[in-house]
């Protein structure tokens, strides 16, 4: 039973579409990585799981066609200390109202 946890992580992003006329539109690719531990400090009793010590890079790309909708794309590469971590690929459409 994870006492406390800890985590942090940095993100670059660049929209290539800043400096052109596409009519406000947006591209931006962007990476991260991020580091976090959920058993960073455990109870007594209790032992910490080297499952929870996870890294993760993450790549992906943002368009935005128009300010209100975001289309985005991003691939997951998950690393943990038991080597049991999984990645994935996510898909997202999103809309602010």
């Amino acid at each position: 039973i994870g006492e406390r946890a800890f985590g942090w992580y940095v993100e670059g992003a660049f929209d290539l579409f800043a400096r052109g006329r596409f009519g406000g539109q947006d591209l931006s690719p962007f990476c991260r990585y991020e580091v976090y531990d959920s058993h960073d400090r455990v109870a007594a009793g209790y032992t910490a799981s080297p499952a929870n010590e996870v890294s993760v890079r993450t790549c992906g790309v943002t368009y935005r066609p128009i300010p209100n909708i975001a289309v985005k794309v991003d691939a997951m590469n998950f690393d943990n200390e038991k080597q049991t971590a999984i990645d994935q690929v996510n898909f997202a459409l999103g809309y602010l109202f």
